[in-house]
C-alpha cells in the first residue's frame, strides 16, 4: 500500500512540540496522532525518529470529539477547503480504504532508494507517498527483501532515477520472485533478521552476510555467488 497523501503537510504534519500541546489541550487529541515516517527516515533494519507525527482524520471522524486538533487546523481551513484530494468535509483526509493497514505489523520500504532500504514496524508507523508498506508479520520475507540477490534483480528491473537511485514501484516490487523455503529455514532467516532489527542495523554484517549465504542457497545459486 502507499502511504498517506494529505494534500497539504503544513496542516497534518506535526512535531514533537506541537503534538505535546495538542495533547495537552485535550488528551483525546492522542487518539489520532500517529507516529510517521517519510521516506528517507526508512533505513535497513531501522526506521530514523525524526519525531514526525500525522494527524489522521479519515472520513466520517466526529471532529467535535477533538476540539484541540479542529482549533489546529483551522488555521490553514482556507488551504484544506482548496485540496481536490480530501474528504467530504475541509478537515477530513482523503478516502482510504487500508487505515487499519498501518496499525498492523508490516514491512515498510521507501518509493526511492539507492540501496537496500527494507524494515519492519510493529508500532503503528503511518507513512507518507514517499514510502510503501507491505502489512505482514513476516520477517524471512524482509530478510529476503534485504538480501544482495533481491537488490541485484531490482538494480536490473527497475526504473533508475537521477543519482543512482531505484523507483521500487508495485509494477517491480510484485513481480519479485520470493523462494520457497521450508519452515525450518524460514525460521533460521528470522531469527537472524530479528538480531538485525535489535541491533537498528549496527554491527549486523555477519548477519546479513549469513542471510545472503542461505537466501542464495533457495535461490539455487552456487556457493561462489553467494558469497559474493
Amino acid at each position: 500500500h502507499y502511504g498517506v497523501k494529505t494534500g497539504f503537510n503544513k496542516a497534518f504534519v506535526i512535531d514533537d512540540k506541537t503534538r505535546t500541546s495538542l495533547i495537552e489541550e485535550d488528551s483525546n487529541s492522542s487518539g489520532i496522532i500517529n507516529r510517521l515516517a517519510v521516506g528517507d527516515d526508512i533505513r535497513k533494519w531501522c526506521i530514523k525518529d525524526k519525531s514526525r507525527w500525522l494527524i489522521v482524520t479519515p472520513i466520517g471522524i466526529n471532529i467535535k470529539e477533538y476540539p484541540a486538533i479542529f482549533k489546529h487546523l483551522q488555521q490553514w481551513q482556507r488551504e484544506l477547503e482548496k485540496r481536490s484530494d480530501k474528504g467530504h468535509y475541509w478537515w477530513e483526509l482523503r478516502a482510504c480504504s487500508y487505515y487499519t493497514a498501518f496499525s498492523q505489523p508490516k514491512i515498510i520500504y521507501p518509493v526511492m532508494a539507492q540501496n537496500a532500504r527494507f524494515t519492519f514496524d510493529n508500532n503503528g508507523t503511518f507513512t507518507n507517498d514517499k514510502a510503501f508498506i507491505i502489512p505482514v508479520y513476516d520477517l524471512y520475507l524482509l530478510g529476503v527483501l534485504n538480501s544482495i540477490h533481491v537488490w541485484n534483480y531490482l538494480e536490473s528491473a527497475c526504473s533508475e532515477l537521477l543519482g543512482k537511485s531505484l523507483e521500487l514501484r508495485s509494477i517491480y516490487m510484485n513481480k519479485v520472485p520470493i523462494p520457497k523455503a521450508s519452515e525450518i529455514e524460514q525460521k533460521v532467516i528470522s531469527k537472524l533478521v530479528q538480531k538485525c532489527l535489535d541491533a537498528k542495523g549496527v554491527g549486523c554484517e555477519a548477519w546479513e552476510k549469513e542471510i545472503d549465504i542461505r537466501v542464495a542457497k533457495l535461490y539455487g545459486f552456487d556457493d561462489n555467488y553467494a558469497l559474493n
